[in-house]
């Protein structure tokens, strides 16, 4: 098994553990199913390219790091992307000031959501990993009254 960590320009910390290929380098794209090139803040992919290429035509599970900037886009336009490229089984939007997470599952051509907060465990079973959201977010400290918010 392969362990990958990404550390995100908001420093937040996203450890992917796959039996399958993947990614960290901040040059690195995804291709979606329409046409687009998009570049996540981390994913894992079933295969590796060509050692010169750097877009990824096969994610399984994506991760995006929500800001205030990009929450609108990360949300609604990558998720429909990312809904219409097949290989793309689960979207995790990951939130920047306090611990949680939105899930997207793929469910046949649609997908189903979870909410996570600090207590759940994120499950990724397209690569056999379940750890707890807080890992994710190890070494960071967040005022109470914001993460209460």
């Amino acid at each position: 098994m392969r362990l990958f960590r990404l550390i995100s320009p908001s420093r937040l910390a996203i450890a992917c553990a796959a039996d399958h290929a993947g990614s960290t380098a901040e040059t690195s794209r995804s291709a979606t199913g329409d046409d687009h090139i998009r570049y996540p803040d981390g994913f894992v992919a079933s295969t590796f390219g060509e050692s010169t290429s750097t877009v990824v035509s096969d994610p399984v599970v994506i991760f995006e790091v929500l800001s205030p900037a990009t929450a609108a886009v990360d949300r609604i336009v990558k998720a429909r992307e990312y809904q219409a490229t097949p290989s793309v089984q689960r979207y995790v939007m990951v939130e920047q000031d306090r611990i949680g997470a939105t899930v997207y599952a793929r469910v046949g051509d649609g997908w189903t959501h979870e909410i996570l907060i600090a207590e759940s465990r994120l499950a990724l079973p397209e690569i056999g990993v379940v750890l707890p959201l807080a890992e994710l977010y190890e070494g960071l400290a967040f005022p109470q009254e914001e993460a209460d918010r």
